[in-house]
């Protein structure tokens, strides 16, 4: 379910395999085995998906049918201090907090491509 789900929103978004391969700092083929369900994305990926697209995780793995955004089913206390801060900073700051949250992404794809 996973996989049809992935490539529907995909080409909702009018992405190719290739753009979301970029994004996600993965080969083309990734996600074409994620898409006819033959590889399982990692938890760091299925959250940044979720993000990203602005649908829930939930609705990725086929669980629900409700593709209610990430960010509303997230927001905790916690989570609206975070965007708070988030918010208050400067755009050089705040461009320096992107890269930094690739950084942990790619360092989270280099272990678990180590462990498979």
């Amino acid at each position: 379910m996973f996989g049809k789900r992935l490539k529907i929103i995909r080409t909702e978004k009018g992405l190719l395999q290739k753009d979301l391969a970029e994004l996600l700092n993965v080969s083309p083929s990734t996600i074409g085995m994620y898409e006819r369900d033959q590889r399982d994305p990692d938890t760091n990926t299925l959250k940044f998906l979720a993000e990203h697209f602005n649908v829930s995780i939930d609705w990725l793995l086929g669980l629900s049918d409700i593709t209610t955004p990430y960010s509303k089913k997230n927001d905790t206390q916690e989570h609206a201090y975070h965007k708070f801060s988030y918010t208050n900073l400067s755009d050089e700051d705040k461009a320096k907090v992107k890269e930094y949250i690739k950084l942990l992404h790619y360092k989270d794809r280099l272990i678990d491509d180590s462990c498979e």
